[in-house]
């Protein structure tokens, strides 16, 4: 499987761009094996400045994050996963790296099927960096010396999703007529008292090709204007089920995902584009 998704702009950094390319390839149902990263790109140059002025050097900041992933499902719809992360922060011309781990649990419960139709229930929990990681970092700038000490996230977060599939052929015999996704998230950052969250999202599809989406969320800030933000988001996606008209490229699916919401203003205003991202995701099945 590959997956590539990419968005923009980042407040006033215009031409800031977001981007993520990863690879998963299952083994088995016991392993599943990914490795992805993700990049953020500034979009601007700088120019250094020192004591004196303008060195004439000119610097081109990101932020990168690299992550192994090993998937399982040891028991029938019981599925666990752990990542070891690389991440890479940049600092005016120097970037400091940092490990950290991440973990997460699915249990899905099959609640009614037939025929015609069937309901699903997942449970699922998830805590990002549980070994809780820092910077901790001499830097030397315009000739002086600092020392920035900074802790990582550690996110904890919990959700459940309904999902109702109609596989009554009422237009084609292959395809699935109705899909119907229902998913609600509680996010605590555990060590920071902020930026905890109550995330809502659902999704409509139609023939396993077009995907339509909305959710909101509700979440404190440590803001001046603001102690809580609240947004609407939407989306769609198209996906081509090639293996379900085709024998020749039986094993081969592609879903084209896009979705947009406004940038978060924090009570100042907002003059701002809003945020959209494109998602590619190609799967094949050797």
């Amino acid at each position: 499987m590959f997956n590539a998704s990419y968005a923009t702009p980042f407040y006033l950094l215009e031409d800031a761009t977001y981007s993520f390319l990863g690879i998963a390839y299952k083994f088995n149902r016991y392993l599943i094996v990914a490795v992805d990263r993700y990049n953020f790109n500034y979009g601007e140059e700088i120019e250094e400045i020192g004591i004196e002025g303008p060195t004439g050097r000119i610097l081109k900041p990101y932020d990168s994050n690299y992550r192994f992933s090993i998937g399982s499902m040891p028991f029938k719809d019981f599925h666990i996963g752990l990542s070891a992360n690389l991440i890479s922060l940049w600092f005016w011309d120097e970037t400091y790296e940092r490990l950290y781990f991440d973990f997460g649990v699915i249990k899905k419960f099959s609640l009614l099927r037939n025929v015609s139709s069937k309901h699903e229930l997942n449970l699922a929990g998830s805590i990002v960096n549980f070994n809780y990681s820092k910077y901790r970092e001499e830097v030397e700038f315009i000739g002086r010396e600092f020392e920035i000490e900074q802790d990582l996230p550690v996110i904890a977060r919990i959700g459940i999703s309904y999902e109702f599939l109609f596989n009554k052929n009422l237009q084609s015999k292959n395809l699935k007529t109705f899909g119907f996704l229902f998913h609600t998230e509680y996010q605590d950052m555990l060590n920071y008292k902020y930026r905890t969250a109550l995330h809502f999202g659902m999704e409509l599809s139609f023939w396993e090709i077009l995907f339509l989406r909305a959710g909101c969320y509700n979440e404190s800030v440590a803001g001046v204007y603001k102690n809580r933000l609240s947004d609407f988001t939407y989306g769609f996606g198209i996906q081509f089920p090639f293996g379900k008209f085709s024998n020749t490229y039986k094993r081969l699916n592609i879903r084209i995902d896009f979705a947009s919401m406004s940038q978060v203003n924090y009570g100042m205003g907002n003059d701002l584009d809003n945020f959209f991202n494109i998602n590619l995701l190609i799967n094949y099945l050797f």
